[in-house]
């Protein structure tokens, strides 16, 4: 094995390590940062009935669609 081949190596193990530091860093900050408004989200289903009349009156119905802005 060469000299160069293992400072190669090396400078392969550092970037992978400086790469994943950094993206640990990111998702540590991202993960920290207060959010700033909350988004309000329709009632769901809690039954696997209700969750079936929903699926069936938006597929038959286009509820959806009639709701959106036109």
């Amino acid at each position: 094995m060469s000299v160069v081949t293992v400072i190669y190596t090396l400078l392969l193990y550092l970037a992978a390590a400086v790469f994943l530091a950094g993206i640990t860093r990111k998702i540590i900050s991202y993960a920290c940062t207060p959010q700033p408004l909350k988004i309000p989200t329709t009632p769901a289903p809690t039954t696997r009935i209700g969750v079936i009349i929903r699926v069936a009156r938006e597929v038959i119905l286009f509820e959806s669609l009639f709701k959106a802005n036109k």
